[in-house]
């Protein structure tokens, strides 16, 4: 019984699903060199947004209803803050929805977008802006399944 529970909390991703964020400060920031666990997500994103960005993104400390937020300051300055407890327990195709989530945020301005459309017979988030992190179900079945689909949505 005791395996049951951090058994279904993995195939949930990460029992409640957490909150991406988008939270306008007004503390000075420090621009931070980006962790180099991220630059490969940065690049993937660029390359299929077809955009130039280099917003920093470091593991930082927050709340644990969110799995990562972009910081924008009135001046334009961006950053991104992910947290490691999450992005630890995340396979690579739930890391790298969480990076273009946050990146859609920092970059593209996008808000959040908790629609639905059907594929292959499933009921899946409509894009990888939705406010809750993609479960390990709907990475198989809907982001795997047509992940045009999810990048032609975000640009």
């Amino acid at each position: 019984m005791r395996f049951i529970i951090p058994l279904l909390f993995l195939l949930s991703g990460c029992g409640a699903l957490p909150f991406c964020g988008f939270i306008d400060q007004k503390k000075p920031y420090t621009n931070p060199p980006t962790d180099p666990v991220f630059v490969q997500y940065i690049k993937r994103f660029n390359t299929e947004m077809v955009v130039s960005t280099n917003i920093s993104t470091t593991f930082g400390p927050m709340d644990d209803k969110h799995a990562g937020i972009c910081h924008s300051w009135s001046d334009g300055h961006r950053e991104i803050t992910i947290n490691k407890k999450y992005w630890d327990n995340y396979s690579d195709k739930q890391r790298e929805q969480l990076i273009f989530h946050e990146l859609g945020h920092c970059a593209l301005n996008r808000d959040h977008n908790d629609a639905t459309i059907t594929m292959n017979d499933t009921v899946c988030p409509e894009s990888i802006m939705r406010s809750k992190i993609f479960n390990l179900f709907e990475i198989a079945y809907c982001y795997n399944y047509d992940y045009g689909h999810y990048l032609q949505e975000l640009r």
